[in-house]
C-alpha cells in the first residue's frame, strides 16, 4: 500500500485565543484559527483575499500553543490536511470540513508593549533569541546553540532546512 503526500505550510495570525481541552485519557488538544492574507492584481487594481484555516495541535505542542499564543499572534504551521465528516442533526445531510493537524508550530510574534502594560503579541520565551519551534510537542533544538557532544548525539534530526521562510 502506498502513502500519498499530505503536507501543508501556512503563515498567519490567530483570529481568536486558542482553546485547550483534554481527551478522556488526559491528552491535550488545542484548537485555534488563523487568517492567511494573499494579494493579487486584477484590472490594474491590487485585491486582497483572506483565507481562514482551523488548526489542531496535540499533546505538549498544544499546551505550549495555549500558553504562548493569543489572538493576533503570528505563527508558521507545518502539518497535514484532515477532513472531518458528520451527519447534520436537523437535516441528516452529510457535512464535511477540512482542517490542519499541526506537526510543527513556530511562534513568529514577539512581545511588544502597548503602553497599558499589556502585551499585544506572543511573549518570546526567555533566553532564546530566535522564535520557538515546537515539533510534535518538543522544542526543536536550535542548531546554533552551544551543546556538548553528548547532547548532540541524543538530539533528534528533525530540523527542516527546506522550509521557504
Amino acid at each position: 500500500m502506498s502513502k500519498d503526500l499530505n503536507q501543508v505550510s501556512l503563515i498567519g495570525r490567530l483570529t481568536k485565543d486558542p482553546e485547550l481541552r483534554y481527551t478522556a485519557t488526559g491528552y491535550a488538544i488545542c484548537g485555534f484559527s488563523i487568517a492567511n492574507n494573499d494579494c493579487y492584481k486584477k484590472d490594474n487594481e491590487v485585491k486582497e483575499e483572506v483565507s481562514f484555516f482551523d488548526i489542531t495541535a496535540w499533546g505538549a505542542m498544544g499546551e505550549n500553543c495555549n500558553k504562548y499564543l493569543k489572538k493576533g499572534s503570528m505563527v508558521a504551521i507545518t502539518g497535514k490536511l484532515k477532513q472531518q465528516r458528520w451527519n447534520d442533526k436537523d437535516t441528516n445531510e452529510t457535512r464535511s470540513k477540512i482542517g490542519v493537524v499541526a506537526d510543527q508550530v513556530q511562534f513568529l510574534s514577539r512581545s511588544e508593549s502597548t503602553g497599558d502594560g499589556e502585551a499585544n503579541s506572543t511573549p518570546a520565551p526567555k533566553n532564546h533569541t530566535r522564535p520557538e519551534v515546537y515539533n510534535q510537542g518538543n522544542r526543536v533544538p536550535d542548531p546554533w546553540e552551544n551543546q556538548s557532544p553528548k547532547d548532540q548525539d541524543s538530539m533528534p534530526d528533525n530540523t527542516n532546512d527546506d522550509i521557504p521562510f
